[in-house]
């Protein structure tokens, strides 16, 4: 990904396909080009936005996890209801 960061090896995690990483892999090498310039503000907005995809970063291990979490909807999941027909 050019970032620095690998997924960590935590269980539990969930399935990642190849979109969705190359997503995730294009928002940590942001996050990482914010903060190297110093602009915490849009590090924070970006990782907001890992979260979104249930991803955490640990910035100390420079790992993330993708974890399952079953109570919050994903918001693609939300972005579609608007889409349909009514």
């Amino acid at each position: 990904g050019g970032h620095g960061y690998r997924r960590s090896e935590e269980a539990g995690q969930r399935e990642i396909d190849e979109e969705e990483q190359a997503q995730i892999d294009a928002l940590l090498l942001e996050r990482v080009q914010a903060k190297r310039v110093r602009d915490f503000a849009r590090a924070d907005d970006l990782r907001d936005r890992l979260r979104e995809h249930d991803c955490f970063v640990d910035d100390r291990a420079n790992t993330y996890v993708c974890r399952i979490l079953a109570k919050r909807r994903r918001s693609s999941d939300r972005a579609s209801e608007g889409s349909e027909a009514r």
